[in-house]
């Protein structure tokens, strides 16, 4: 297992950035300094207010909505309703103020 986690670290330190859900690998990659763009549903305690990448390259993305209703079903409609429109969106933010 050791060697999976020092794998995965030696790969994040490799790219330019990420995007991913409120995940180690995000964090990591935002504490790397690399570009680290977390999606998060609008639902307490998974709110990025709790839960954001920290980092001068890191950010966060959610839909400003309250939400409780995707928490007890098997998708999340308000993750689902963010468009790639809106990440590539953010990440031309982030890449600019980087």
């Amino acid at each position: 297992m050791f060697l999976l986690i020092i794998g995965l670290i030696s790969f994040i330190n490799e790219i330019d950035g990420m995007v991913a859900a409120s995940t180690g690998p995000l964090h990591i990659a935002a504490a790397l300094g690399k570009y680290a763009l977390g999606i998060y549903p609008p639902i307490k305690p998974m709110h990025p207010s709790r839960w954001a990448p920290l980092g001068k390259n890191a950010d966060y993305l959610v839909i400003n909505k309250n939400c409780n209703k995707c928490r007890k079903l098997d998708k999340c409609e308000c993750i689902e309703s963010i468009k790639p429109e809106d990440v590539k969106s953010k990440l031309v933010h982030l890449l600019n103020s980087g």
